[in-house]
């Protein structure tokens, strides 16, 4: 029987948290505003426009990467969904711990 090891990484574990759903929405891309267009009237889409599926409270994932909307300060983490790079919003995650 092999036993089993973990060796070091780099990056950031998370783990989702869901409203009363029970669901967190995942995203093909982060929300983020147009940080050169100060007075544009165009909305963007509706954040649900980019939602690739839906991921179980819970559910831990290893976050390499994130990004800040520089007109919000809202913060996103990068995560591997079915293959691809994917999206949750920091207010949808717990941060389990850094080193």
């Amino acid at each position: 029987m092999a036993s089993a090891s973990v060796a070091p990484g780099n990056g950031t574990p998370i783990a989702l948290k869901a409203p009363d759903t029970g669901a967190v929405k995942i995203y093909g891309r982060p929300v983020i505003s147009d940080p050169s267009d100060s007075t544009s009237s165009t909305k963007p889409p509706p954040p649900d426009f980019y939602q690739i599926g839906d991921g179980p409270a819970g559910a831990v994932f290893v976050s390499i990467l994130s990004v800040k909307d520089p007109k919000t300060s809202a913060l996103w983490y990068a995560i591997n969904y079915n293959h691809r790079q994917a999206w949750v919003p920091a207010t949808s995650v717990t941060i389990l711990h850094t080193s």
